[in-house]
C-alpha cells in the first residue's frame, strides 16, 4: 500500500490489494489496475540479515501476483513486472 505495506502487515483484520477475477463461458478474462510500486519488505530480522549476506536489497520490483485455478488442472502462481522498472537487472 502507499505506506509500504501487506494488508497482512497491520494489526486488524483488512484485506487490501486483492481480487478474485471469473472466465467467461470461453476462458477470457481481463482485469485492469493500477501500476504497482517497488516497495521494501521487513528487514529488521532474520529477512534482513540474510539479505545483507547475499548483498541483495529489501526493495521488491514492482509486480503483480496471479494465481490460476480450473477444475481438474494444477494451480498456476506467477507474477508479472513492470518493464522498466529500476530493481530488475536485465542480462546483456
Amino acid at each position: 500500500d502507499e505506506d509500504g505495506f501487506y494488508d497482512i502487515q497491520y494489526g486488524d483484520d483488512r484485506v487490501a490489494e486483492r481480487a478474485h477475477l471469473y472466465a467467461d463461458a470461453q476462458g477470457r478474462y481481463s482485469s485492469w489496475g493500477l501500476t504497482p510500486t517497488p516497495y521494501p519488505i521487513p528487514h529488521d530480522g532474520p529477512v534482513g540479515q540474510m539479505l545483507a549476506a547475499v548483498h541483495r536489497s529489501p526493495v521488491r520490483a514492482s509486480h503483480l501476483h496471479f494465481m490460476v485455478t480450473a477444475p481438474g488442472k494444477r494451480t498456476l502462481v506467477t507474477h508479472i513486472f513492470v518493464d522498466g522498472d529500476p530493481q530488475i537487472e536485465i542480462g546483456d
